[in-house]
């Protein structure tokens, strides 16, 4: 008899994307044995395929082949059959809430292979098979332990390329020991081997950039779980390819009566309600929704306030007699900007800015529970804000954008997606304009001929923004997850691997540019990755160019004969974005 779902605590929120595809692939095994709902012995069989997978290697931990376990005519079908069964089975739903007791024993806050793995005993006839073959619960623990303890850099670094979480060593002689040896192989992978890890990635990453890009077309990083690609060619083509989605298992995937036993959402909220994590065809309807909102407001208008704010930041700064680029204007401006597109008052700029700042690690690669529990406070916070604020904008068509959304597009997002899709502009408002400017003074001041020119003639300004949106990307790279198995010049990409384009060095490319190590204000050909490329191209690269040349003319008008106190800067952490932590200059 079906169990009451009432009594089912709510599991979708928590299962990690890897899990999700588990899942998945348990619907299509469930399908090719023609079964009517999925069953505990399919998800055995979807773990047993997936080698990457933490699971797969606990048994392995444990003295278990996971191929005698599941043969290996027994993986997924490639293709996804034509009739799948709609629910998990009732003791499938034990084995799912088994594994969410499992994430709680190890400290873990999402539900990952190993615990649905830890949770599979809860079915008495895959239990007994795991069982006999001598996986116990200590075993899955040690195989836990194991599997930190060999894979603890992955686990801990995000897309930013910095310590997420604080290692907990254990003060016994064996654990020291224990971790002492398995770092002694991590230098070489990352200097020898050319990690993403390597701090000349983010000191100066173009040598690193020239050198891998010469050695091949696609490689896997030596530490991270990632593929990356450098080559023009290969990063414009592989962004417009179908293949490689943003998230491809998301709520769209899952038959709706399945969602109900997770006790999902109706839709998809906050993170995976951004068009930035969606792929077709939501995603073409919200940014289609965005769009049509954005071309109904005149960025042009904006201009003037965009140059009087340009002028009293600086104004401010000549008052006080010091001048720091990246603190004093090229991180206020663009949150005025955004502001005023927003159609917000300027006096919410630092609740705004204070919101975007905490949702931002949000988006990188496994960040902390701390910075996750910071998020879901910043976005609740602004949703709420957001609501009050619909209720007193005003309703022309072409005021701004929120007003802009509210008459032209919001018959076609809902509510939880108009929020998810202002928070992601908001965030991308500022961040990658704040990087831009901040680039294009250091490049400037760095390069006197280009400076003298612009100074000479400012009407090279939008020459000059290109080249230094290609010279010095401020988003150094993006990535796209294998939506199923991709064959790339003699390399096979598994599907739910990720994959990184170095968005910097394809700008450096010289299979595209002549002399791309030379920053030229009068180039011509400048068909630069900075903004991305095909369906997730940058929605606000019009407003960014605008921004840039803005700030820059009033810099140079308003500071003739500025110059930096030191040329030499130190570079923000991370690996994504690109910008100086300072620029202090000399008002002269």
């Amino acid at each position: 008899m079906p169990e009451n779902n009432a009594n089912i605590p709510p599991l979708w929120p928590w299962l990690t994307p890897r899990c999700r595809r588990i899942l998945l692939d348990g619907f299509k095994l469930a399908a090719a044995a023609g079964a009517e709902r999925v069953e505990p012995d399919h998800l055995l069989t979807a773990l047993c395929a997936d080698a990457k997978s933490t699971a797969y290697f606990m048994l392995q931990h444990a003295g278990i082949s996971p191929e005698s376990l599941c043969p290996p005519h027994a993986a997924p079908p490639v293709d996804q059959p034509k009739t799948l069964p709609d629910q998990f089975s009732d003791a499938t739903l034990a084995v799912l809430r088994g594994a969410a007791a499992a994430a709680g024993v190890t400290g873990t806050r999402h539900i990952c292979t190993e615990h649905l793995l830890m949770g599979l005993p809860a079915d008495p006839i895959v239990g007994s098979v795991l069982s006999q073959r001598g996986f116990s619960r200590s075993a899955a623990l040690r195989g836990v332990a194991a599997w930190r303890r060999k894979s603890f850099i992955t686990q801990r670094v995000g897309l930013g390329l910095e310590p997420q979480n604080r290692l907990r060593l254990k003060l016994t002689p064996t654990g020291l020991l224990t971790r002492f040896f398995s770092a002694l192989a991590l230098p070489a992978k990352v200097y020898i081997g050319k990690s993403l890890l390597h701090p000349r990635f983010r000191r100066n990453p173009y040598p690193l950039y020239d050198q891998l890009r010469r050695q091949t077309a696609l490689r896997q990083d030596p530490v991270l779980p990632v593929w990356t690609a450098y080559r023009f060619a290969d990063a414009q083509a592989l962004l417009k390819d179908p293949r490689f989605a943003r998230a491809p298992f998301t709520m769209d995937a899952f038959p709706r009566a399945a969602l109900e036993q997770l006790k999902a959402p109706e839709e998809p909220d906050r993170l995976f309600a951004m068009m930035l994590f969606s792929d077709p065809p939501r995603h073409t309807r919200l940014r289609t929704a965005f769009m049509r909102a954005m071309g109904a407001v005149s960025l042009a208008a904006l201009r003037p306030a965009m140059e009087a704010q340009s002028l009293n930041l600086l104004g401010q700064a000549k008052k006080r007699g010091r001048l720091d680029i990246v603190a004093d204007f090229a991180v206020p401006f663009p949150v005025f900007v955004i502001t005023a597109l927003f159609g917000l008052p300027p006096e919410d700029m630092p609740r705004l800015k204070s919101w975007s700042d905490q949702m931002t690690p949000a988006i990188e690669i496994n960040p902390t529970a701390r910075q996750l529990d910071l998020a879901d406070a910043a976005y609740e916070e602004f949703r709420l804000y957001l609501e009050n604020k619909l209720h007193t904008i005003s309703t022309h068509p072409d005021a701004h954008l929120l007003s802009a959304l509210i008459t032209r597009g919001g018959a076609d997002i809902s509510p939880a997606q108009f929020v998810a899709n202002c928070m992601l502009l908001l965030m991308a408002g500022h961040e990658t304009t704040t990087s831009l400017i901040a680039n294009g003074v250091w490049l400037l001041h760095t390069h006197p001929e280009a400076l003298a020119d612009l100074r000479a003639d400012p009407g090279k300004m939008p020459a000059a923004v290109e080249e230094i949106l290609r010279f010095e990307s401020p988003v150094q790279w993006t990535g796209r997850m294998a939506a199923e198995d991709i064959d790339w010049q003699g390399r096979t990409i598994r599907r739910g691997e990720l994959i990184l384009f170095s968005l910097g060095a394809a700008n450096r490319d010289p299979a595209q540019f002549d002399h791309p190590n030379k920053f030229d204000i009068h180039r011509t050909d400048n068909r630069h990755l900075a903004f991305g490329m095909g369906i997730h191209f940058c929605l606000g690269a019009m407003l960014a160019r605008m921004e840039a040349q803005v700030a820059l003319e009033v810099l140079l008008r308003t500071f003739p004969r500025a110059r930096l106190k030191q040329p030499f800067v130190r570079w923000r952490k991370g690996l994504v974005l690109r910008c100086p932590l300072r620029l202090a200059m000399d008002m002269a």
